[in-house]
């Protein structure tokens, strides 16, 4: 009988884990699927550049080296690309698993004990839930960055040093981490990462030499490209951090300072995680980069907080005979599966962005949860895509769009000529027939045409939409008759 009992609590002990596990993954896929099944907007309108610049590189290569796209994030995502949005977003929840499943295996490499926690530590927390589908350069940047670690844990140093040399190409302040490496392996003495280190984008760059395309590396030396986005404290990132992350998990990070120190004494290169967020501090804080202190960057550290966190549990299972201990251990995993729903960034770290935004409205706002919604720009350019294709004498005219939705929509390939019409050539010297649908979120920005242009020209005024919001002008005499019809 007693035999019997210990076998039973065995088996007890041994299930409790892998329920934890199963149900870390079923919850954070269902979140992640309910995200993009559900959702007819857009987190962010980086988002749409981002994928349709990868769908666009089938039919014009050369945007793979398209520098604010990034041609390590382009070449993640133009395998996946051509089927459309819905299976890229799920094919980057693909990638977000790897990196729970490598974060769990590194956890169980540094002697974390109950491993099977990290998929929930890290799939609950509110910024994954949001950008894990994105074809944003978040997961990508995630992935290799948990992976190289991976490699050096598994002394595998010169696949670490090419993919720790792999994140500048996906996102620009992986120069920094790849100097850390470069410094890891120097005091190590590790010199196969250091000889592997330069070769991604060395290769690169070789390739956009040979396809007569800026170097990659000339963005690394724009470290002011506009004044739009500003400057503020050096702390700035604290409280959205743990916004974003999740109050609960965020508490139990804190709550294992100590444990966490002695990970980065042993595991250095996990000191390349509080790096990246005092990079980003000092960043924002100069104004540099165009950063505008958004946390949205900061999502690839969530391994490391759900390593932290999980520490943070063996802290307090080390108290589990209080009173009440077992009580508040269950009202937190419950909390810790609620924040994931409740507490999405979108309406609160702008806050921190926008210091007029009101708080009532902020929170008032933060339970209403998922699916997101096209804004009134998307819509008004839905009018323009179904005016434009209602209109057979349109058929031969270049459309033309600062915003990327459009084009999506219609299934228009950015091409260098659609490039340089949208940002660059002078429209006097333009005889084709051009559609040029003005829409004012994006148009008088980054470079983008303003009202005024179309007006000197004597470009004719087609059609409008939401008071102005969307306009489409024109080079094409047919249409003029068309105005306001």
């Amino acid at each position: 009988m007693i035999a019997e009992s210990t076998n039973s609590t065995n088996r007890h002990e041994t299930l409790r884990p892998s329920l934890v596990n199963a149900a870390g993954w079923t919850l954070g896929a269902l979140l992640l699927l309910n995200q993009i099944w559900a959702s007819t907007g857009f987190l962010l309108d980086d988002e749409i550049t981002h994928f349709w610049r990868s769908h666009s590189v089938w039919q014009n290569p050369k945007l793979l080296f398209d520098a604010w796209t990034r041609p390590g994030r382009n070449l993640l995502h133009v395998p996946a690309a051509p089927l459309g949005l819905f299976w890229t977003r799920l094919y980057t929840c693909v990638l977000l698993g790897v990196g729970v499943w490598l974060t769990t295996e590194c956890a169980r490499k540094v002697g974390v004990k109950s491993a099977q926690w990290i998929p929930l530590l890290l799939l609950m927390q509110p910024w994954v839930v949001e950008l894990g589908s994105c074809v944003l350069t978040q997961t990508p940047f995630l992935l290799v960055w948990i992976t190289a670690i991976y490699f050096d844990l598994g002394k595998k140093p010169a696949l670490a040093g090419f993919l720790f040399g792999y994140l500048p190409l996906v996102r620009h302040e992986g120069i920094a981490l790849s100097a850390c490496y470069a410094l890891y392996c120097t005091l190590r003495g590790r010199w196969l990462g250091l000889v592997t280190l330069p070769i991604p984008i060395v290769t690169v760059d070789l390739a956009a030499h040979l396809a007569h395309q800026p170097l990659i590396t000339r963005v690394y030396l724009d470290i002011k490209p506009t004044e739009l986005y500003g400057s503020g404290p050096l702390w700035h990132f604290v409280v959205p951090t743990i916004h974003s992350a999740g109050y609960v998990i965020s508490i139990l990070a804190i709550c294992s300072f100590r444990r966490v120190l002695q990970l980065y004494r042993q595991f250095p290169l996990f000191l390349t995680y509080p790096a990246y967020f005092a990079l980003h501090s000092l960043i924002y804080w100069k104004g540099l980069f165009a950063s505008g202190g958004y946390v949205y960057f900061l999502m690839p550290m969530a391994p490391i907080v759900a390593i932290s966190a999980r520490f943070g549990i063996d802290k307090v299972l080390a108290n589990w005979n209080l009173p009440g201990a077992k009580r508040l251990f269950a009202l937190s995993v419950l909390l810790i599966v609620v924040q994931a729903w409740m507490l999405p960034h979108r309406t609160g770290s702008r806050h921190y962005v926008e210091p007029n935004r009101n708080w009532s409205e902020a929170f008032s706002k933060m339970y209403r949860g998922y699916p997101l919604s096209k804004d009134s720009c998307k819509r008004s350019l839905d009018d323009a895509k179904v005016w434009i294709e209602s209109h057979p004498e349109t058929a031969n005219a270049y459309i033309v769009c600062c915003h990327s939705y459009l084009l999506m929509k219609m299934g228009k390939p950015e091409t260098p000529q659609r490039l340089e019409l949208t940002y660059s050539k002078d429209l006097e010297t333009v005889c084709d027939p051009i559609l040029f649908v003005w829409e004012s979120k994006y148009a008088p920005h980054n470079r983008g045409r303003q009202k005024q242009e179309f007006e000197r020209l004597n470009w004719s005024k087609i059609k409008e939409f939401d008071e102005g919001a969307v306009i489409i002008y024109s080079n094409i005499e047919l249409l003029a008759s068309q105005a306001g019809s």
